[in-house]
């Protein structure tokens, strides 16, 4: 047979029903799945219990794994004389929702995001209360760390996969489990595949596939894509208040930040005219800081926007000057004149992502996303009998019939099944890539 089946250390291939195995892969992040039937033949197949682990191997090199996990799901059901048990399995990667993490981690305790989630596998594993054993999980080998800076973050009891995740964010960063329980941490960029796949293969570097299918969703086009980013500092610019005379608070139309060298905006007093000012810089402090109390003194509160005066400013419409930055929120517009000029309309497709800061990012998200989306979205099917494929590879593509050519196409997904004795066949689905 293709595979060995080891649920709790046991070898239980023997019982395996062949071609009721399915796995089920898909890209990025997602939890992979697996399935099988057992047929108790002989009466001697063990009992099969929640969350035992699971191996699925090749059957002649077990450092080939096809899936490793733990039990998920069991269904049992007595055909005949014989009890037959149905098994629904999820990879590693479960288990690190059940690993909880609750604590305060500050940026300027780590080194980088690496460190910091090296540090939640030991956290998530000190409090047997809140998980599991993490103890096995290597997260050095494969993790590659980000330049970016990670801010302070507070966790209160967060499955440890959804720390990751919101760490990946915002390192703009890709994870995932191996089933030899490795944390994959990295850039996301493109990933050759280790053959390609092609109507006239030469069986070295490309290999005959059957059932190719290509689907183009219309309703999917875009040809103008906007990026929603985070907030970011403005330029530094200036406010002019009114005042009556009478009044010792003023509401700003902004909720201003400190400039260069300031730790609170820059506020200044016209002691002239409304034609001929003369500044005086004012002495800022947080509101109600007890040493507020001079006649040049001002409280500033960054929630309300508000400034208060131990004396009411003068009655003009330009009494006070609030200088520093405000925040604005990061947007990138990017168009494909090509797609407008043979669709005839502009289709909006926007990303909102809070983890975008820099025109940079968003220019290369941007363009990922509409080389994807341009003409509509473009997916491929096809089958395979040839190991070796992972999610996430970049693969080649050539068929003479639709007009493609060394198309490199993204592997989205991958089911593979066993067809019988050494033979096991893989679905692919595949798409246009983001870089």
């Amino acid at each position: 047979m293709q595979i060995k089946l080891l649920i709790n250390t046991v070898d239980l291939t023997a019982y395996l029903e062949p071609q009721s195995f399915r796995r089920y892969q898909a890209y990025e992040d997602s939890i992979d799945r697996a399935e099988f039937m057992l047929e108790d033949h002989d009466g001697a197949l063990p009992a099969i219990t929640a969350l035992q682990d699971v191996l699925v191997e090749k059957s002649d090199a077990a450092t080939i794994r096809y899936f490793g996990g733990v039990v998920a799901q069991i269904r049992e059901r007595i055909n005949g004389l014989r009890r037959q048990v149905f098994v629904q399995c999820q990879d590693w990667t479960v288990l690190l929702d059940k690993a909880l993490v609750t604590g305060i981690y500050l940026s300027a305790s780590f080194a980088n995001d690496a460190a910091l989630i090296t540090q939640l596998f030991t956290d998530a594993f000190l409090d047997p209360r809140d998980g599991v054993d993490l103890n096995e999980f290597d997260t050095a080998t494969y993790v590659v760390a980000s330049e970016r800076t990670i801010p302070d973050l507070t966790f209160n009891r967060t499955p440890l996969n959804d720390a990751i995740r919101r760490i990946a964010g915002f390192t703009i960063r890709s994870w995932y489990i191996d089933y030899f329980k490795r944390l994959h941490y990295y850039e996301r960029k493109s990933q050759p595949a280790i053959f390609g796949l092609s109507d006239a293969p030469d069986d070295v570097a490309s290999f005959a596939y059957e059932k190719l299918e290509r689907q183009i969703d219309g309703l999917g086009l875009a040809n103008l894509i906007v990026i929603s980013g985070g907030n970011i500092k403005s330029s530094q610019q200036s406010e002019l208040l009114a005042s009556d005379g009478v009044l010792t608070e003023l509401t700003a139309r902004r909720h201003w930040l400190a400039p260069a060298s300031y730790a609170l905006p820059k506020v200044e007093r016209n002691d002239g005219t409304f034609a001929v000012p003369v500044w005086t810089e004012l002495t800022v402090f947080v509101e109600d800081d007890s040493d507020v109390g001079a006649a040049n003194d001002a409280e500033w509160n960054l929630r309300d926007a508000k400034l208060k005066f131990q004396t009411a400013p003068p009655n003009l419409a330009n009494a006070i000057r609030v200088t520093g930055h405000y925040l604005v929120p990061f947007q990138m517009d990017i168009p494909s004149p090509e797609s407008y000029a043979q669709v005839g309309r502009w289709i909006v497709y926007k990303i909102i992502d809070r983890n975008i800061f820099t025109m940079a990012e968003a220019y290369l998200i941007a363009q990922r996303e509409i080389q994807r989306r341009r003409f509509g979205v473009t997916t491929y099917s096809c089958t395979i009998d040839r190991d070796g494929l992972l999610v996430g590879d970049d693969v080649s593509l050539t068929n003479a019939i639709l007009g493609v050519s060394a198309l490199s196409l993204t592997i989205e997904s991958i089911v593979m099944r066993i067809v019988g004795g050494t033979l096991a066949k893989y679905d692919l689905t595949l798409r246009l890539p983001w870089v």
